[in-house]
């Protein structure tokens, strides 16, 4: 991409603590003209919405085929000591503002199953042999809990909008 054009850069929360939120803040004001910014798009936390049912059998099922503490052994090495707001303040983008709203979406049993093989705590990578027997015991399980295959979900969406 061209240095200088006036776009918002979306990276979600999540990603943001997977990486080193001054160099990457530092890159990206090389990139963006003045009056742009980053918007960081979050889901959480969790403790306003309604913890759907299903989550909980997607977990157990995980833990008996994965083993216990399956997201901290595979998830992420650590979370910064300090939040996104300290990283933005030493920024170019220090400007910041938020809009928090909340979303529900419908997942198909489908979808639901492939989503887990999108996260670093059980892609296919992590899984190797024991890919089928999660996905089975997820279908099986998941169906049995929903038996027209389709998952209901409401989480709270923020977005912090940081500009220079």
């Amino acid at each position: 991409m061209p240095a200088h054009h006036p776009v918002i850069c979306n990276f979600t929360m999540h990603t943001a603590q997977w990486m080193n939120q001054d160099q990457v803040l530092a890159d990206l004001d090389t990139l963006i003209r003045d009056g742009g910014g980053v918007a960081l798009v979050s889901t959480g936390p969790r403790a306003s919405t309604v913890r759907p049912a299903w989550l909980d059998i997607i977990e157990r099922v995980c833990t008996d085929v994965i083993g216990s503490g399956y997201r901290q052994e595979h998830g992420p090495a650590a979370h910064p000591a300090e939040g996104r707001d300290d990283a933005l303040a030493r920024s170019a983008f220090s400007r910041t503002e938020t809009a928090r709203w909340d979303q529900t979406s419908t997942r198909t049993l489908d979808e639901l199953v492939g989503l887990q093989y999108s996260f670093s705590y059980s892609s296919p990578a992590v899984l190797g042999t024991r890919q089928a027997a999660l996905d089975e015991l997820l279908r099986r399980e998941l169906t049995a809990f929903s038996p027209n295959g389709t998952f209901e979900n409401t989480v709270p969406i923020g977005t912090v909008i940081a500009t220079s």
